[in-house]
């Protein structure tokens, strides 16, 4: 392999000391921390998919949920840097049903500044869409490259990833074969072309591909996690071959143990080649028992045999259901959030090796008031800062935000 470029209800009881460290951490780093936008329900809520920054610094990102719709629909926003720190928010697309509706993950960018995203659910055939959202005389336009139907694959449920061509690759939670698969989208005749690559079964090969974006080496093959599946029923690491004939091959890595939940946030690669995530479940099962309250792994290849190694085991008052996956710097050091956990709400944290050991700091805690269930995951902002968006909180649904590390 050569490596390319609504809160649940706490029931880990925690000790009175170790919440009094949490909330401190948490107030050590107020200065680090800024709200950048709060959601007031006028007219989104409830952001659920990381942020996308374009070349200019524009961060971009979507809601499930927006007023006017009975059921889901959810707007694609803009967050526009000003002077002074401040940022000024604005709806550039609101879903309707028929152009899709429910977007739940993070959006792409293309050197041309046009975002590509998915919604879970609405499109012709209600099953879900592939879209793109393009600036066009100082105003967007969106237009739906693809509507999932009966018999193919349905409701995507990650975000999109480029090869070097322009096509698109993603997933989805159901349909081929029953369990969900992966797709590739071609630029066809002025349209778009969907081609399954492949189907999981359910069996040893996967159930239902996890929601994080899939993630290429420099050999051309694709790699991702399903939530089940496997030799255990608890996920798999899987790489996607194309063959010479125009095909690809579903060879599974590694599946993951008993005592973790496989993994819902896909994986990342280091400079090593080495493979980062996080489980949502399992870990220690003194937290939330008997299910746990998640992990941070890493993958590493030896001998053609991928290891796992758990790296940090949450025990709530650390996070709890640590789904979003990492972001791993330069230095190799991992940042990630739990959607709770800590002061109750989720917070957002940094894992360092030390002596041989990975050391977790909790970055920012959040009470409520500052935002509640951190999801999609963190992105690198200018200056350092980290990136995110709360699901709920803040003063009314959900928050913006950065924190300095």
């Amino acid at each position: 392999m050569k490596l390319k470029n609504p809160q649940p209800s706490l029931k880990c009881a925690f000790a009175a000391f170790a919440a009094t460290l949490v909330l401190l951490s948490g107030a050590e780093a107020a200065d680090k921390f800024k709200i950048l936008h709060e959601f007031l329900d006028k007219p989104a809520m409830g952001p659920s998919a990381a942020l996308v920054a374009d070349s200019a610094g524009n961060l971009y990102g979507t809601t499930r949920h927006s007023i006017g719709c009975e059921v889901g629909c959810g707007v694609v926003f803009e967050l526009a840097p000003r002077s002074g720190g401040h940022w000024a928010y604005n709806v550039i697309h609101r879903f309707s049903g028929p152009d899709g509706t429910e977007p739940i993950t993070a959006l792409i960018v293309d050197s041309a500044g046009n975002l590509y995203g998915t919604t879970q659910l609405g499109g012709a055939n209600g099953l879900g869409t592939v879209f793109e959202v393009s600036p066009s005389g100082g105003k967007w336009k969106e237009k739906v490259l693809y509507s999932f139907g009966a018999g193919d694959l349905y409701a995507p449920n990650s975000a999109l990833t480029f090869d070097t061509s322009g096509n698109l690759y993603g997933t989805t939670s159901f349909g081929g074969a029953g369990w969900g698969g992966v797709f590739e989208l071609k630029p066809s005749g002025g349209g778009w072309k969907e081609r399954i690559l492949y189907s999981f079964t359910q069996g040893a090969d996967g159930s239902g591909a996890s929601g994080g974006a899939l993630v290429w080496d420099s050999a051309g093959d694709l790699y991702g996690t399903t939530g089940l599946g496997g030799k255990h029923n608890r996920g798999v690491l899987f790489e996607l071959k194309p063959s010479s004939d125009g095909g690809w091959t579903e060879v599974v890595l590694y599946s993951f143990p008993r005592g973790f939940r496989g993994t819902q946030s896909g994986v990342t690669f280091d400079t090593a080649g080495n493979l980062y995530g996080t489980t949502g479940l399992g870990g220690l099962t003194s937290c939330n028992p008997p299910f746990g309250c998640g992990a941070v792994f890493k993958l590493t290849l030896s001998g053609g045999v991928w290891a796992f190694h758990v790296l940090h085991r949450f025990n709530g008052s650390d996070g709890w259901y640590g789904y979003n996956g990492v972001k791993v710097d330069s230095a190799g050091n991992l940042y990630g959030e739990t959607y709770a956990g800590g002061s109750g709400y989720g917070l957002a944290y940094k894992l360092a090796l030390s002596g041989g050991f990975w050391k977790e700091t909790v970055l920012h805690s959040f009470d409520l008031s500052d935002g509640a269930n951190p999801v999609g995951g963190l992105i690198f902002g200018p200056g350092g800062a980290l990136m995110g968006v709360t699901e709920n909180g803040g003063t009314q649904d959900g928050v913006v935000f950065s924190v300095t590390p």
